[in-house]
């Protein structure tokens, strides 16, 4: 009864969301994300990692998602510091980690790799996300995510594009530039070189200047991806040590009892 209530409740808010975006609906489901921060062969010039969960956070509540971050791993590899997008080199980074860290498509948790650049020729890199069926072709099979800690960290002014993570996880979900409702410069799967994306929390839809938003049609897609599960699949880090701070207390009092 509770579940049911709980996607009735999730539907409906789904429903209300105008052509302009969802608003914020109950967060019942989450994404797992693993964030492998990458140094070079001698574990020095690693990227900086900044996940923005704040940011993509306020940007799946629209769609009843919460991103669960499991602890950063360190990757000493001078071959994927930096990648070159012109010959694919992501797609071997993917392959590899998947080895590392585990297969995304085995496991349901995305690995989320921190690059130091991340180039092509003729434009800016932000980042891309692979795993989705629909781009399989386009991804050479693989799947995962690169984000470009440099250049995402130092966009406007430093403040950093705090909406890159949430785009590119959604392709991941299942979303394209163009499908479901995206295409203006409003929606947060919007091609980064349309796409306006917000500079504060307070930007984010419904609120602000009403960035970053998700239309029903992408939520309802990016919401049976096989990478969304139940909220309660994997506790988040500071959960789990709640948990075990109530263990080890019952397991006390139970000496004391005894």
């Amino acid at each position: 009864m509770r579940h049911t209530l709980i996607a009735s409740l999730v539907a409906a808010a789904i429903g209300l969301g105008l052509a302009g975006g969802a608003q914020a609906a109950p967060v019942d489901k989450q994404v797992t994300i693993r964030p492998i921060q990458l140094c070079d062969d001698g574990g020095g010039n690693c990227a900086v990692v900044n996940t923005y969960e704040a940011a993509a956070d306020k940007i799946w509540a629209q769609g009843g998602l919460d991103f669960v971050f499991l602890s950063t791993q360190i990757w000493n590899s001078s071959a994927f510091r930096i990648l070159d997008a012109d010959v694919g080199e992501e797609f071997a980074m993917f392959n590899a980690g998947s080895t590392q860290f585990g297969n995304p498509g085995v496991t349901g948790i995305i690995n989320m790799y921190f690059v130091g650049d991340f180039q092509v020729t003729g434009s800016t890199l932000y980042g891309e996300g692979c795993g989705a069926l629909v781009f399989i072709a386009a991804c050479q099979g693989e799947a995962g995510v690169v984000i470009n800690a440099t250049d995402v960290n130092a966009f406007n002014g430093g403040l950093g594009r705090i909406d890159t993570v949430a785009h590119e996880v959604g392709h991941v979900l299942g979303l394209g530039h163009n499908d479901f409702g995206a295409g203006g410069a409003n929606n947060m799967m919007t091609g980064g070189g349309t796409r306006i994306p917000a500079t504060n929390l307070g930007d984010i839809a419904p609120d602000g200047a009403n960035r970053d938003q998700l239309t029903a049609d992408q939520i309802t897609e990016a919401r049976r991806s096989f990478y969304v599960t139940d909220l309660t699949a994997v506790p988040e880090p500071a959960s789990m040590a709640v948990l075990a701070m109530g263990l080890a207390g019952l397991g006390l009092l139970r000496r004391r009892v005894a």
